[in-house]
């Protein structure tokens, strides 16, 4: 039924992730709302914002010395505010940490009206997933517009629960009752079933929905108006940013906790007295009562820790602290609580909050002239993109039998990071984004006749735009003219499209003697060399296929034929034994250590002609390779992590230290962000990620730190610390702790919701930010790439030809 208290509401009221920035009365002189705080939860704010810089450290603060890691103010995105219920708040970023940020859970586009910004119910079908403390009646209130639907029905938990008419065409609160046995103790899932659609602006909508409100069934109802009048706010104690939270408030974070240095919570806390009386009206007989402050940090299947509590009754900020060394590389809810006597007004300052940790231990490298400072700029940066290369065939990236002396050196020598994605399972959309420095979703280059579009401007045009060299040597037929890719270059050579030799040898010695004439030339230069050896056919030489294969091979399967065998193995036309299996292995890690032995010959040329000192080295993989792991051979159909998780070294004698091994996540889209970063160059404002070198020179990364995948946009995962996410459409949820379970067997999506839910909000902040280079801002930022339409071209016999060698036609 509707509730229309609800529906007189202040129209210059509200928006709660601007619930997280709401304006309650402060009476203190030290306190003041940041009214140009922009986005204070950003990961590239202005100078002029205090939560830009690093945290001011009182004297004798038990966090003293340490570096600030994770601050709590801008995590803001990642954490759901409770006061009197859980409020989800469309129209902003709040929601998308309930609904994938809209990716095929039935919620479109933002839009204001009567200053209420809200979000469309798109197509007949909405749906929330939300986390509960435990199971519970709860009331669900749900403030509507009508478009085109009547009425909608509720469902909880693929439970039928009412239908519920929408009375009104205007703003209206509707409320229905969860009985508590469709609630469950952790994450439920809430779907609105819509009687019909209408158009509106450009999409199929049933309703405008402003927000849904859970509360216990026992809580008093809240005054809608004020809702967000009681939420946290970011404001400023003196210079600092701070959080400020008033009694019964919780802040639930959820977060991953650093994997290293020892992390302690900190922070300054101070009491707010409340709204002085109204005129006329008695004074308080006494002051105020200090405030309860409790932070919890929660993790599944163990009891909450207290990481500290406190009474705060004092208006002069006093250092907290409180130790979260044993939740190292933890997913985690971090409850921020503050309680006090009923109907207090006073509230609690939290000055500079943050998760501290030890200073990573990183040497600066030897740079050209010998002393231990990084250049300011690499003078050139060469990519060699090593395709179907997985990680863990390399010894660096843990124990394996294949062998490869030039990696291993380039690691010893460089900087590994350690949980890198790539962004599609197979090579067109991962080169895409290599190439772009925009993520699959967004260039459309994800079908095997897609074409990248040309409103895409390549990083091999903006370089030469700004005056450097190109020069691409590619061995993969689909990163060709014939599919958009021949833009830009000064040098270009397709080897498969030319009908020339694509082994390693051939491929780097024409990169090499390209190198060595811009470098004669003193010119800068931009070199991607795309080898593909490690793909099918797997035909090494017979030297290094007997590396991996000590009896002689007696069976059936032809090297260049495998292309068309892993066909026939997928299609079931082919069922291989045991030693068909171990030779196809064999076959694929003589073929790693085959192009091994020619990228060492490459390196070592390049460090005698001294073009190490001042060139950056990048070796990356487009994805990698079944091997009947999840039941099927080759790629191009799956984002598990032996197709995802790819190497990514970087090497530069004069910049980088040597040895280091990042733990942050990252993935194919900050490659072309790093190329500008490491050269000195002003990189172009559409790029949909940030470099990696300062997080290679031992600065934190942006937190959360994350990899995201994608297969053509059906399937969606996010990598974050030792937790991947992987959704096969809406409904079908994967959870995998990668440390634990490298082959991602096991599903916790039942056993953890807490990790469930913190990958969540990963992956749908992600999802729904319009601008994916702020995906962690709670600021509805629009990207500076525009949408870009869709281009195919027609699959000739020739092109047909060239790629069905590769495997990828039948």
């Amino acid at each position: 039924m509707p509730d229309d208290e609800g529906d007189v509401l202040d129209k210059s009221r509200r928006r709660i992730v601007q619930l997280l920035t709401a304006t309650p009365v402060l009476s203190s002189p030290a306190v003041s709302l940041l009214s140009a705080c922009g986005d204070c939860s950003g990961e590239s704010p202005g100078d002029s914002d205090p939560a830009a810089r690093e945290p001011v450290q009182p004297p004798n603060a038990p966090w003293a010395g340490r570096r600030a890691e994770r601050s709590l103010i801008k995590l803001l995105s990642f954490a759901s505010l409770q006061r009197n219920g859980l409020l989800i708040d469309f129209g902003s970023t709040d929601s998308f940490k309930y609904t994938f940020g809209g990716w095929r859970s039935g919620w479109g586009k933002h839009a204001e009206r009567d200053k209420v910004a809200y979000t469309h119910a798109t197509g007949t079908t909405s749906r929330v997933h939300f986390h509960w403390g435990k199971s519970e009646t709860l009331r669900a209130r749900f403030r509507i517009r009508r478009v085109a639907s009547t009425f909608f029905s509720v469902y909880v938990n693929s439970k039928p629960l009412e239908k519920v008419d929408i009375h009104r065409a205007d703003w209206a609160t509707y409320e229905t009752t969860i009985p508590a046995e469709l609630v469950r103790e952790g994450v439920n899932h809430l779907l609105l079933r819509w009687e019909k659609t209408a158009p509106a602006m450009g999409e199929d909508v049933a309703a405008a929905v402003d927000f849904i409100h859970l509360a216990p069934i026992g809580a008093p109802p809240p005054k809608l108006n004020t809702l967000p009048r009681h939420g946290p706010l970011v404001g400023t104690v003196g210079d600092s940013p701070a959080l400020v939270l008033g009694a019964g408030t919780t802040l639930s974070y959820w977060m991953q906790v650093p994997a290293k240095g020892k992390p302690m919570l900190g922070f300054t806390a101070a009491r707010i007295a409340g709204s002085k009386p109204a005129a006329g009206s008695k004074p308080a007989a006494a002051p105020e009562k200090p405030l309860n402050l409790t932070v919890t940090a929660h993790i599944d299947g163990v009891l909450p820790a207290e990481i500290l509590k406190a009474k705060i009754g004092n208006a002069k900020p006093e250092p907290l602290a409180g130790p979260m060394d044993a939740l190292m590389n933890q997913a985690i809810r971090l409850d921020v609580s503050v309680s006090g006597p009923k109907g207090s007004t006073s509230q609690v300052a939290l000055v500079e909050p943050s998760l501290y940790v030890e200073p990573k231990k990183v040497a600066s490298p030897p740079s050209a002239s010998g002393k231990n400072q990084p250049s300011a700029a690499a003078k050139n940066t060469i990519v060699v993109m090593v395709d179907t290369l997985r990680a863990d065939h390399v010894s660096a990236y843990g124990k394996t039998r294949v062998k490869a002396p030039g990696l291993d050196k380039l690691a010893k020598g460089g900087v590994l990071f350690e949980r890198y994605s790539a962004v599609e399972d197979w090579t067109k959309p991962s080169c895409a984004t290599m190439l772009t420095g925009l993520y699959p979703n967004t260039h459309k280059t994800q079908t095997d006749a897609g074409k990248l579009p040309g409103s895409v401007k390549m990083v091999s045009e903006e370089m030469r735009a700004r005056g450097v060299s190109t020069g691409a040597f590619i061995a993969n037929g689909y990163v060709s003219g014939k599919f958009g890719f021949e833009r830009g270059w000064d040098q270009y050579t397709n080897y498969i499209r030319e009908s020339k030799q694509t082994e390693a040898e051939y491929v780097f010695a024409d990169a090499y003697r390209w190198i060595a004439q811009k470098r004669q030339d003193k010119k800068r230069f931009y070199a991607y060399v795309h080898t593909i050896d490690p793909h099918v056919p797997y035909d090494p030489p017979e030297e290094f296929l007997k590396l991996y294969e000590k009896e002689p091979y007696s069976g059936s399967i032809n090297p260049r034929s495998t292309a068309n065998l892993l066909e026939d193995i997928k299609k079931g036309r082919f069922k291989p034994t045991a030693a068909d299996k171990r030779h196809i292995r064999a076959l694929y890690d003589g073929e790693i250590s085959y192009h091994d032995k020619w990228f060492g010959d490459f390196m070592d040329k390049l460090e005698r002609a001294g073009a190490l000192e001042d060139t950056l080295v990048i070796v990356v993989s487009d994805h990698g390779e079944e091997f009947w792991e999840h039941g099927n051979v080759g790629h191009g159909h799956q984002i598990h992590q032996e197709l995802i998780h790819v190497p990514y070294i970087m090497s530069w004698k004069g910049g980088l230290p040597a040895g280091t091994r990042v733990a942050e996540n990252q993935d194919h889209c900050s490659l072309v962000p790093t190329l500008f970063d490491a050269m000195g160059l002003k990189p172009p404002a559409y790029l949909e990620a940030e470099s990696v070198m300062a997080v290679a020179r031992g600065e934190s990364a942006p937190a959360p730190a994350a990899g995201f995948s994608t297969h053509q946009g059906e399937r969606e995962a996010a990598w974050c610390g030792r937790y991947k996410l992987l959704q096969r459409g809406p409904i079908r949820t994967f959870l995998f702790d990668v440390d634990k379970d490298r082959g991602c067997e096991n599903n916790l999506k039942d056993s953890h919701p807490i990790a469930l839910t913190v990958l969540r909000a990963v992956l749908g902040q992600f999802q729904g930010a319009p601008n994916k280079a702020r995906w962690r801002s709670r600021e509805l930022e629009a990207g500076a790439k525009k949408d870009v339409a869709a281009e195919e071209v027609e699959m000739d016999t020739e092109t047909k030809e060239q790629l069905k060698a590769l495997g990828y036609f039948e």
